[in-house]
Formats: C-alpha cells, sequence, structure tokens
C-alpha cells in the first residue's frame, strides 16, 4: 500500500470519527454512519419518526383530525429532513474530493462550518415542527406537553447507549412486552418515579452535548483525539449513571410483576441492553422457519425441534458470556464508543474475551445450521431464510433494530 493510499485511509478513519463526535454531540439519536463518507441519507434516521409521532399522538390524546394535521406536518418535516441530509452528503464528498487534492487539512477547516449549518438547519426543523403540533392542541393536551418532551428525551439521548444498558427505556420495555400490572398502584408509581429521575439525568446529558458541540464546532476538538477522549469520559460517566438507575429500576419493576411477565420483562432488557448478542441470528431463525414447514415428516419435525432445543440451551450460556465481557471491556475502555474506536485501530487481539465469546457463539451457529441442513431435503433447504450480510453501521452494535420491532409489531 502506497503513502497516498494509507493517508487517504487514514484521513477517510479520522473523517468517520470526526463526524460521528459531531452526530453524537448534536444528535444521538442519529448517530448512525458507515465506514465510507457516501450514503449519509440511509445510514441516518429522520430526525422526527412515524413511531415518535404515535407516541405524542397517544400521550396528548389527539383526536382523528388532529392525528391527520400531525402527520401531514410529519411529512413535510421529513421531506424537508430529507434534503437537508442530500445537501450536507453533497457536501462531505465534495469535501472528501477536495481532500484527495489537498490533503486531510481541508476536513479540519471546512468540516466545522458544513457541521454548524447542518446543526442549525435539524435544530430549526424540529422546533418548527413541534411549534406546529403544539399550536394545534387543546389547553387540556398542552398541559400534557411536559410528558412529550420528558418523551423526546429518551427518544433522542436513549437512541445509541455510551455503555450498555444506557440505552434502555423501561417506559417502552413495559410497553412493548405488555407487562404493566393492571391496578397496580405501587408499579405505576415506580414507573412514574422512573421517569422524571431518569429525565433528570438526560437533562444534564443534554447539557454535555451542548457543551460538547460547541467544542466540536468552536473548539477545534472534531479531530483532536485527546479532546475527543476527555468528551466522551465525561459522556460515559453520565451514561453509566443512567445505566444503574436503569438496573435499579428493573429490578424494582420486574419484582412487582407476575412470574410470567417478568421473564418477558428481563428478556427485553437485556436484548435492548446487549443488541448485537441478542439480536436473533440467521441460525435461530432457520431454525424458527423450518419448524413451521408443511411437508417436514414427523421424523424430521422431532429431529428439528431437538435441534433448536439443544441449540437455545447451549446459547443461553454463551450470550451471557459475550454480554458478561462486553459490559466488562466498556468498563475498562470507558464505553462502547471507545470499544468501536478500539475496534476500528484493530485492538481486538485472540486473547480478548468479547472476541472469544462471539467466535464462541459463531461456532455454535455453524454447528446447527450445518446440522439443521442435513436433516433437510434440498428443496426445504431452498425455503430457509436468505442470510443477510452483516450491517456497514458498526452502531448497530449498541443499538436495537427498531425497525425489526417494527416488522415484527405487524
Amino acid at each position: 500500500m502506497n503513502v497516498r493510499v494509507i493517508t487517504k485511509t487514514i484521513g477517510r478513519l479520522l473523517a468517520c470519527i470526526g463526524v460521528s463526535v459531531y452526530l453524537l454531540a448534536v444528535h444521538p439519536s442519529q448517530a448512525q454512519f458507515g465506514m465510507g463518507m457516501g450514503g449519509m441519507d440511509s445510514m441516518m434516521q429522520d430526525t422526527i419518526t412515524k413511531r415518535g409521532l404515535d407516541a405524542y399522538a397517544k400521550l396528548l390524546g389527539l383526536d382523528k383530525e388532529q392525528k391527520e394535521t400531525a402527520m401531514t406536518l410529519l411529512e413535510g418535516n421529513q421531506t424537508a429532513t430529507r434534503a437537508a441530509m442530500k445537501e450536507f452528503q453533497s457536501k462531505m464528498e465534495a469535501l472528501a474530493e477536495k481532500a484527495r487534492d489537498e490533503g486531510f487539512g481541508v476536513y479540519q477547516k471546512d468540516m466545522p462550518a458544513i457541521s454548524r449549518e447542518m446543526a442549525t438547519k435539524f435544530e430549526g426543523l424540529e422546533k418548527g415542527f413541534f411549534d406546529d403540533l403544539k399550536s394545534i392542541l387543546t389547553p387540556d393536551q398542552v398541559e400534557k406537553w411536559p410528558s412529550v418532551e420528558r418523551y423526546r428525551r429518551r427518544e433522542q439521548a436513549m437512541r445509541f447507549g455510551f455503555v450498555s444498558g444506557a440505552a434502555v427505556d423501561l417506559i417502552a420495555v413495559v410497553e412493548r412486552t405488555g407487562t404493566r400490572p393492571a391496578g397496580n398502584t405501587e408499579f405505576d408509581e415506580t414507573l412514574e418515579r422512573y421517569e422524571l429521575d431518569v429525565d433528570r439525568m438526560l437533562q444534564n446529558f443534554e447539557r454535555q452535548a451542548k457543551d460538547a458541540q460547541k467544542d466540536v464546532l468552536e473548539g477545534g476538538a472534531m479531530f483532536d483525539m485527546q479532546k475527543i477522549q476527555g468528551m466522551m469520559k465525561s459522556m460515559y460517566e453520565g451514561a453509566k449513571e443512567v445505566r444503574d438507575t436503569n438496573r435499579v429500576y428493573a429490578r424494582q419493576l420486574a419484582g412487582l410483576m407476575p412470574e410470567e411477565g417478568r421473564a418477558k420483562f428481563e428478556a427485553e432488557v437485556q436484548r435492548r441492553s446487549f443488541p448485537r448478542v441478542y439480536r436473533p441470528s440467521h441460525t435461530a431463525k432457520s431454525l424458527d422457519a423450518a419448524l413451521k414447514f408443511a411437508d417436514l415428516t414427523p421424523e424430521q419435525k422431532e429431529s428439528v425441534s431437538a435441534l433448536r432445543e439443544s441449540y437455545q440451551r447451549d446459547l443461553a450460556p454463551i450470550n451471557s458470556r459475550w454480554a458478561r465481557a462486553t459490559e466488562e471491556k466498556e468498563d475498562k475502555s470507558g464505553g462502547s464508543m471507545m470499544v468501536m474506536m478500539e475496534g476500528f485501530m484493530g485492538g481486538a487481539g485472540p486473547d480478548d474475551p468479547v472476541k472469544q465469546a462471539r467466535d464462541a457463539r459463531k461456532d455454535l451457529d455453524d454447528k446447527a445450521l450445518a446440522k439443521l441442513t442435513d436433516i433437510l431435503t434440498p428443496a426445504q433447504k431452498n425455503r430457509l431464510p436468505e442470510k443477510k450480510s452483516a450491517p456497514m453501521n458498526p452502531m448497530a452494535d449498541f443499538m436495537p433494530d427498531l425497525d425489526e420491532e417494527e416488522q415484527t409489531d405487524q
């Protein structure tokens, strides 16, 4: 590899880190980036989503006409957001082209101004949407507005976790799992306390993000690794406080649930705390799909059922080991973001406990899938789910797949 290629590769990596620091400081919910500088539209979610709007409507008690108006507002906001994303992408592509001719220094010189412009646009789009939404409310609904503000803070700040478990919104977990015990006043009061306690922490986190934004855009921190590390350490400490609060309240809420609901709730908390570990594998999906084949013989069905049972039994301790190793590595490194950056630089050696657990999981998956294909006929094998390529988004290791949840819920 020649010097020019090495320089270009390093430049792209640092540019990625710079953009990620900016996004985490300005819009944590949009901190989804790839290793290239193209395709930013597909790598960042819309600032305000249909999922979020549905939640606002429920909290405010919008009627049918208000919901239709709110949806029109959302569509306008999303159109403007995508246009801003496209403009930003074009500017970044032009900047990359300029850097190829003039060197990496153009990123340090030009990116802060581009980032400031993007920050201003996004803040304006978001403020405009919420001002318009608030304008269609009745006086009684306006009184409920603080609950929307609290939801919005959770929606943004808990999209990505600087530490595993910090991005878990226990209110959303209760809603998704349907585990709120009917008529349990103590449970309801505990959940309300959680909402207020975690909101105070998220407001502090928001203030930290604003300070970080100022440092990134004005203080030259975007490409200063020492400043980036200091910023990450501060955010890590705030995230760890949220994680620990989540743990305390998760135990309290689980203790107030019937046994069946408690198991569902705890499994969902764990899944959201360690998305990569507990995301259903291709092997798990294949086993589930195979059991639904109408043309399985009784012997095949018995074999596939036994295989899935043994796979799930062996999977549980491996996943627990992987989650534990992930948490220990984050605490040692200073959070998931620092772990990810270490990964960019090839920091995971063969003795890394996270790598060892991940390799053990891959070995289990590969062996179970091979056994499954041995059981099935060629025609049945062809009907198994197609294996999807690993996401190019490294943040996928640290955040639940909300799009997958929406598809599951439909």
